[in-house]
C-alpha cells in the first residue's frame, strides 16, 4: 500500500512539473479546441504538428460530412508529431500510422515570431487525386519555405492539413445526405475555418491567407 502511494506521489508530481513547465512554454498556444505545446527545431522554424480540426470521422461519423469540435479540451497537448494519416494504398514514405482518425493539421512559423505578429499565411492541400497523399510525408516538409520567406524579408505562416480519400472522403450513394456527399471537400473547408479562427494564436494573419 505504501509503495503504491509512493508511486501515485512521483506521478503527481511529474504532471504537475509538465503543468507548470507547459504554462510558461513560449510554444504554448491557447486554440478554439485546447492548449497545444509545439517544438523548436534547429532549422530555424517553430512547430505544431497534429491538431485535431474536426472530430474523428469515425462510429457514427464515417461517410459523413466533418463535425466541428465544440467542446474545449482541458488538457495541455503535446504537439510534436503528426496526426495520422488518411486510410489508402499502404506506403512506406507517409511519415505516419494510418488511420480513420485523420483530419489533422499542422502550422509552422519562423523561430521567434511573436503572438501577435500579424504573418501572411499560407495554406497549402495536398495533391493525390483524392486517392493518396498526407501532410506528414517528407518530402512535403516546408522548412525551406518558411527559410525563403525569412531571407527576403517576407516571413509568413505555413499549414498543412490531413483530408479523407478514396471511399472515405468521395462515397457516392443515395443512402448519403446531400450535406455528406463529398466529404473530402468539406473536410478542407472545415481545415479552413479552424485555420482562420485560430491562426492568429500562431502570429498569423487571418485577413492575409492563401491556399494552394
Amino acid at each position: 500500500m505504501a509503495f503504491s502511494c509512493l508511486i501515485f506521489v512521483a506521478l503527481a508530481a511529474v504532471s504537475s512539473t509538465f503543468t507548470a513547465v507547459a504554462a510558461t512554454s513560449p510554444l504554448q498556444v491557447d486554440l478554439t479546441s485546447g492548449v497545444f505545446i509545439g517544438q523548436s527545431v534547429p532549422n530555424g522554424t517553430e512547430r505544431w504538428l497534429g491538431i485535431p480540426y474536426a472530430q474523428a470521422p469515425v462510429g457514427d461519423r464515417r461517410f459523413r460530412g466533418p463535425v466541428a469540435i465544440t467542446q474545449k479540451s482541458v488538457a495541455i497537448h503535446n504537439a510534436s508529431a503528426f496526426g495520422n494519416a488518411c486510410p489508402q494504398v499502404p506506403s512506406s514514405n507517409l511519415g505516419a500510422p494510418m488511420s480513420e482518425d485523420c483530419l489533422f493539421l499542422n502550422v509552422w512559423r519562423p523561430t521567434g515570431t511573436p503572438d501577435n505578429a500579424k504573418l501572411p499565411v499560407l495554406f497549402w492541400i495536398h495533391g493525390g487525386s483524392f486517392m493518396t497523399g498526407a501532410a506528414s510525408i517528407h518530402t512535403y516538409e516546408p522548412t525551406r519555405i518558411i527559410q525563403r520567406s525569412v531571407s527576403i524579408g517576407k516571413p509568413l505562416v505555413f499549414v498543412s492539413i490531413n483530408y479523407r480519400l478514396n471511399t472515405f472522403g468521395l462515397l457516392s450513394t443515395s443512402y448519403l445526405e446531400p450535406q455528406d456527399l463529398n466529404a473530402a471537400l468539406h473536410d478542407q473547408r472545415m481545415a479552413l475555418e479552424f485555420a482562420q479562427d485560430n491562426i492568429a494564436s500562431f502570429g498569423g494573419d487571418p485577413s492575409k491567407a492563401s491556399f494552394f
